[in-house]
């Protein structure tokens, strides 16, 4: 059982929050002032938790017997103390009036109690802490991973979360986690739930059948196991996250089965794509759900156009017929309505369908565009396409350096160097000299 010390020269404030406490099982001691908690905690008793004014916290901080994480009560909640107490050392902060459902939050989550833990058998994502450092309040039930198990550190609309989650991000802690339910209400990819229900139903083997295989596909690629590891469970996590999206929109899920039954090595090539083009989005810190769905989205459904081409799809450019080139060369535009046709998808996931052989020379295709007029996002998909041909085309398939030195010497022009030295790293081989200085996005503030 946790032992909790409340001081404070209030008899009334320390009865009712032992009470309360007490109430939900934990074992309280209180104390009027500090001769009286510093002979409690010269005692026997093991006190994990303590709850107090800023008066004795400043007394309590230099002492020998500093080792329980402490609550600061204050009436004088304004941002700036609320700042100045964590910057000295305080783990949370109660603002009078109390709300007794915040106490126990605060206790649940500082002393690890079973009721702060997260449900099991949900699943938990990654969000970095940035994200949220922004409000005072959130919106969500936010969650720390501590021992692989996921502790609420904040509810819905709870004072002080920023101040709470920059204290946290002091102490080391890089991400929030949010469950799956509020991981979906968070990223802003509303697919039309009104043309879901229009639109006919879809197979539920089907759509398992095609799901099992975009995920067997990234996770059974040769080229895929050699990525650097902790970039690619984040990008996994998030094209897993965003192909189950998309299944919830009757008509995404009819074009993804469909590309997948119809062209299956097609769609292999473009899962790699969307697993790959989120491994170097997350290296350049463009980590959020936001910017992730329309990079995974858009690479994995930008050759979507190419689904009934049949043979061009497997003959070397080289070999291809003038109204075969004229076919695959307006395959980008053909995407681009189909995806269009598929409704309330964001511009960028369009732009990318678009825009993905523009090579920024203006001698792509199918708008001969100039790198000035080409999305961010299509330039990283652009590079990271490349690459993948470039792979392709080799006899040795599994060869990651060779395709890289390859397009380092004869490519450079027309891809993004940013995105070329990113699969060096990612791929953790030696970074050319001719890119050692060149600075990536997250640096540089710009895609070039």
């Amino acid at each position: 059982m946790s032992q909790i010390l409340i001081v404070d020269d209030e008899k009334e404030i320390t009865d009712t929050l032992s009470e309360y406490l007490s109430g939900i099982g934990h074992s309280v001691i209180t104390a009027q002032n500090p001769t009286e908690a510093f002979d409690v905690l010269k005692g026997a008793a093991k006190i994990q938790l303590i709850i107090s004014d800023i008066d004795f916290f400043k007394q309590y901080k230099h002492s020998a017997a500093a080792n329980a994480r402490f609550v600061l009560m204050t009436g004088h909640a304004d941002l700036m103390n609320v700042q100045l107490a964590y910057s000295m050392g305080v783990d949370e902060l109660l603002a009078k009036p109390f709300d007794l459902v915040v106490l126990k939050l605060v206790v649940d989550y500082l002393l690890e109690s079973k009721e702060s833990i997260g449900n099991e058998n949900d699943k938990y994502f990654a969000i970095p802490i940035e994200e949220f450092l922004v409000s005072s309040k959130s919106q969500y039930n936010l969650y720390i991973q501590i021992a692989k198990k996921y502790i609420c550190v904040t509810k819905t609309g709870q004072d002080f979360t920023s101040q709470r989650l920059s204290s946290l991000a002091t102490k080391g802690v890089k991400y929030i986690y949010l469950n799956s339910k509020d991981y979906y209400n968070y990223t802003d990819l509303q697919f039309a739930i009104a043309e879901s229900i229009k639109a006919r139903p879809i197979d539920n083997a089907k759509r398992a059948k095609a799901f099992n295989h975009l995920i067997s596909t990234v996770s059974n690629n040769a080229v895929i196991n050699t990525l650097d590891k902790d970039h690619l469970k984040r990008s996994l996590q998030a094209f897993e996250n965003y192909t189950q999206i998309a299944f919830h929109n009757s008509r995404m899920a009819d074009a993804l089965i469909s590309f997948t039954e119809k062209s299956p090595s097609l769609a292999e090539k473009c899962t790699l794509l969307a697993t790959l083009s989120s491994s170097v989005a997350d290296l350049w810190r463009w980590n959020s759900p936001k910017i992730q769905s329309r990079i995974v989205l858009g690479a994995l459904l930008c050759d979507i156009g190419l689904k009934d081409l049949g043979d061009i799809n497997n003959k070397p450019r080289i070999d291809l017929t003038k109204e075969e080139v004229k076919d695959f060369e307006d395959h980008p535009l053909r995407s681009y309505k189909m995806l269009q046709e598929v409704g309330d998808l964001p511009d960028e996931v369009l732009q990318i369908a678009l825009q993905h052989h523009e090579n920024g020379m203006g001698n792509g295709f199918p708008q001969k565009l100039l790198k000035n007029k080409v999305h961010s996002f299509s330039k990283l998909v652009h590079g990271v396409n490349e690459f993948i041909d470039t792979l392709y085309s080799q006899n040795n398939k599994r060869d990651v350096k060779s395709a890289l030195d390859q397009i380092k010497l004869n490519q450079r022009k027309i891809v993004s160097e940013q995105v070329l030295k990113s699969l060096y790293i990612l791929f953790k081989l030696p970074v050319p000299k001719e890119l050692e200085g060149l600075l990536l996005p997250d640096k540089s503030g710009k895609l070039i």
